[in-house]
């Protein structure tokens, strides 16, 4: 009995003493690919050899509608790392510096630095020319090693010399006998990775370790043994290489692989015809080439995986695998990235947690969710400056409350914004590309052109059916799909804050007190013989401004009377949340009244939540209605009902908040 009663007070002491050690924090490898479009397995496609990344998959959620937010590396890197639109970054090129449009941005890896951890870059993580020399050196606690700098076996000679191939200026390359994975520069990035991770187990401090490779990025080299695994007869091309029907002619841009560059492309290749095509044995060669050099990287990402198990690592750290963009072969004759079609915003995002549930997210997601997503699942408060949505949910197989993925391009002298749902694509052409959010509240008649694509009836883009009457009102509700999100990211920049991540914000946002008078954002309706007199006054002993609503003939019903807010767009911070709608009143008269929320869904349909009976008396009372708002709102209104009231009504500090805990 005294043995047993040690072992238990052993134990005990053993549990304090644990519960007193802080938690250990997760480690993250980020894997980010150039130029990786989901030509996966793990993506329900079979074109690629990809084993490791399917292994990876298997172990945690892919996500198959992920996006973009601009079809090129500076941008959608700059974006992605920021936890911004490209609107919010102000990067939208190869040539702008992130620090000197953003000098104090928080940076993805800056913010585990100041949580402690060791970050390291290796490879391709930000746009080289969008950052200093050292890779945007804040944001690494070692320094970083350009890829320039790397050193290679002995035994291959000359050939890493000049590109790290045999033959210059050629859109393809087949390696070289005898020259294996570490013969190129993303071979020597995963070497370098595999060493730093030996080193971090061994000192066992947290880590974001970031590793980016440059293939499939053209050119398109790669060792042969990758090469080997495809038979270039057998592989497929586009099946849709023609311009589109109804859509503007902009929208489309140069190929990557031209004869300007690359010697092995026909000058009659010259672009000066969006619609003159490169002949088949040529298609096939560069498709071959990209499907290589992704086996290629998918190879690097099963040592990293390895190097994880072998370490004992993985049971502690989050993994992320993510492609940059998207990139097209050959659809709508295009080659590259570059466009806000779904083929060039497109992009693979998976997402491992240790002990984390497997699956699929279908679900439309954008890439700059991933900040605030890696924050929230290593245990810290997200910061408001982030615009991003969680993707927490869904790594948790519950339903993200996200309506749309967002891309942005600009052509033709417009800049497009492109709304992919589940089911629909649809762009806007704004007539400027100085028109944005960042400056301007939204304006339909700042439209220049639309797309709309339906991937159900054509998965192809075939056909822009923007103009077809059979859409109209599908295009009505992405109109206002596309409003709400625009106003919302104006909200932002106004203010600076994100409604996802803060709260107590008050969301009626003009006059809530009153305090510029009633004419501004408040309207009296009467209907049904009631009448009324809507005023300013102001409160006794306070001296605040109130609103007064003089009934001079009250009406049959409750809502024959309301005072009515402007209508708002429903942002997404608090769609599918519970709310609280609360406001301060007294009457002169014992009167009743009620509260109407009323939501406007994207379908067009209509849902309206009446409180019950609120009893006023000759002092002023906070009262408060809870409403679910629908996930499906566009926008609200809310309404106080007097309808039955009599005498003067006082009203002051009307607010719509999101409840406590929610």
């Amino acid at each position: 009995m005294k043995r047993n009663t040690k072992k238990r007070l052993v134990l005990l002491v053993l549990l304090a003493v644990s519960n007193m050690l802080p938690a250990q924090k997760k480690n993250i490898l980020f894997i980010a690919v150039d130029d990786l479009k989901p030509v996966l397995n793990c993506y329900g496609a079979s074109q690629v050899k990809s084993p490791n990344i399917d292994r990876l998959a298997d172990q945690g959620i892919v996500f198959s509608n992920a996006y973009c937010a601009w079809s090129v590396c500076g941008p959608s890197r700059a974006s992605m790392l920021s936890g911004l639109t490209p609107d919010g970054t102000g990067i939208k090129n190869l040539r702008t510096q992130i620090r000197d449009v953003r000098p104090d941005a928080i940076t993805l890896p800056l913010f585990f630095k100041n949580k402690g951890y060791e970050t390291i870059g290796i490879g391709k993580i930000y746009d080289p020319r969008t950052v200093d020399a050292g890779h945007d050196t804040r944001s690494w606690t070692k320094a970083y090693i350009p890829i320039g700098s790397y050193s290679y076996p002995e035994k291959y000679g000359s050939f890493v010399k000049g590109q790290y191939r045999v033959k210059a200026n050629t859109v393809t390359e087949t390696g070289p006998e005898g020259v294996g994975f570490d013969g190129y520069e993303d071979g020597q990035s995963c070497l370098l990775a595999l060493k730093y991770l030996d080193e971090l187990a061994a000192e066992q401090k947290p880590f974001f370790l970031a590793v980016g490779f440059k293939k499939p990025h053209i050119p398109f080299i790669a060792p042969k043994k990758y090469w080997d695994m495809y038979d270039r007869d057998k592989i497929e091309l586009a099946p849709f290489q023609d311009t589109v029907a109804g859509a503007p002619s902009y929208i489309y841009f140069k190929p990557e692989p031209n004869p300007d560059k690359y010697v092995d492309i026909p000058d009659i290749w010259n672009y000066t015809d969006v619609t003159e095509k490169m002949d088949t044995a040529l298609q096939k060669r560069i498709i071959h080439g990209y499907y290589a050099c992704t086996s290629y990287i998918d190879d690097l990402v099963g040592k990293l995986l390895d190097k994880l198990e072998e370490k004992g690592l993985a049971g502690n750290t989050i993994i992320v695998l993510w492609g940059d963009h998207g990139y097209h072969l050959g659809d709508h004759n295009q080659w590259g990235k570059h466009t806000n079609f779904e083929n060039g915003t497109h992009l693979p995002l998976i997402i491992v947690v240790p002990d984390g549930k497997g699956g699929v997210c279908y679900e439309p997601v954008d890439s700059y969710d991933i900040y605030p997503t890696l924050v929230d699942l290593a245990g810290f408060d997200v910061p408001e400056f982030l615009e991003g949505d969680l993707l927490t949910p869904a790594l948790k197989g519950e339903k993200l409350n996200k309506t749309c993925a967002v891309s942005q391009f600009r052509a033709g002298g417009n800049m497009g914004y492109s709304f992919r749902t589940g089911r629909y694509r649809f762009t806007v052409w704004m007539d400027k590309v100085s028109y944005i959010p960042t400056d301007i509240a939204w304006d339909e008649n700042k439209i220049e052109d639309i797309e709309l694509y339906d991937y159900v009836a054509d998965s192809l883009e075939r056909v822009n059916l923007a103009n077809k009457p059979e859409y109209q009102q599908v295009k009505d509700s992405l109109l206002s799909i596309a409003r709400n999100w625009w106003n919302e990211q104006h909200y932002f920049y106004l203010t600076g804050k994100s409604l996802k991540y803060i709260t107590g914000v008050n969301y009626i946002l003009n006059n809530p007190g009153f305090e510029e008078g009633v004419g501004n954002g408040w309207t009296l309706s009467e209907k049904n013989g009631f009448s009324a007199e809507l005023s300013r006054a102001v409160e006794a002993g306070t001296g605040d401004d109130i609103a007064c609503v003089k009934v001079i003939s009250p009406g049959g019903s409750y809502d024959d009377g309301k005072l009515m807010t402007e209508k708002y767009n429903c942002l997404s911070g608090i769609r599918g949340k519970r709310a609280v709608i609360s406001f301060r009143a007294k009457a002169s008269d014992a009167s009743v009244i009620k509260t109407e929320f009323k939501v406007y869904n994207f379908d067009g349909t209509e849902n309206v939540f009446v409180s019950p009976d609120m009893e006023l008396s000759d002092k002023f009372i906070r009262y408060e209605y809870e409403v679910n708002v629908p996930e499906s709102a566009a926008d609200w209104e809310i309404s106080l009902l007097t309808g039955k009231a009599t005498g003067e009504i006082y009203i002051d500090d009307v607010s719509f908040k999101l409840k406590e805990g929610d």
